[in-house]
């Protein structure tokens, strides 16, 4: 018998999705209301009324749903629902893979995991602010809970390694350990980083590297705002920094649209 399944995560991916159910077949694209999106090392879903999380409708027959009980660790690690979902102004009832809340703690997902979630979301033309949304809230989650004295467990294979460009004379600073602060939009680029993760920085004129590893990572909504909270943590003093010297590059629409990041790196 045929049914529809609601994919929100990596089963949005269409190239993982042709191995793992070769005839299933995508019905429509929408959201699902009164959830969000969070991490708990994979990509699951939990109620909140307001919320909404983008996913695409896959219509399976039984051997695919097999296929996807075991992708999924059906019945201990995620369970099946049923739910109501609204795809091209029709409402579907269809199966979702929720992740069992005792099974795994908020956890940032690995690098392979969150790059076919990325793809996938490409792949069904999905918002990806989404993905970053969520990152953002399993940060928090982890936060509340190591302040709440519990312990989580961060695997190695999760760390990325980011590439940017930096112009000579800051290159120059950050290679003597002289500049251990940089400064950016939180673009979609920055929003994937993360403490541990590796940036090689690559001079724009020599095309020299440096390896570096990030500390912390500071947001906030300006580069005023910024040096506040940079300052009030004894990162920077107040005259290491001028939020008006990154005017050069960025304007103030950039800091609306995007906020802002200080990204607190130490050698390798």
């Amino acid at each position: 018998m045929c049914k529809y399944c609601i994919a929100y995560g990596s089963n949005l991916n269409k190239r993982q999705m042709k191995m793992r159910c070769p005839t299933a077949r995508i019905v429509g694209h929408g959201y699902l209301r009164d959830y969000t999106l969070v991490f708990r090392r994979f990509a699951t879903i939990e109620k909140c009324i307001g919320e909404k999380v983008p996913v695409t409708v896959w219509y399976i027959d039984d051997e695919s749903e097999k296929n996807l009980d075991v992708y999924e660790g059906y019945p201990g690690f995620y369970r099946k629902e049923y739910c109501n979902v609204e795809i091209e102004d029709e409402i579907l009832c269809a199966i979702v893979y929720i992740m069992n809340s005792n099974i795994q703690f908020y956890e940032l997902p690995d690098r392979r995991y969150l790059e076919v979630m990325v793809e996938g979301y490409s792949d069904m033309k999905h918002d990806r602010d989404y993905i970053y949304r969520a990152l953002e809230k399993t940060r928090h989650e982890i936060e509340n809970m190591m302040r709440s004295g519990g312990t989580i467990n961060i695997p190695q294979e999760r760390n990325m390694t980011h590439s940017m460009k930096l112009r000579p004379k800051p290159f120059e600073n950050m290679a003597i350990g002289k500049k251990t602060i940089e400064y950016r939009l939180w673009d979609e680029k920055r929003r994937l980083m993360n403490p541990g993760d590796t940036i090689v920085f690559t001079n724009t004129e020599t095309g020299e590297r440096l390896k570096v590893r990030i500390k912390n990572i500071y947001r906030a909504d300006t580069f005023g705002d910024l040096k506040k909270v940079l300052v009030a943590n004894k990162i920077t003093s107040a005259n290491q920094f001028s939020p008006e010297s990154m005017r050069l590059y960025y304007s103030e629409d950039d800091e609306e649209k995007y906020g802002v990041v200080g990204i607190e790196i130490s050698g390798e």
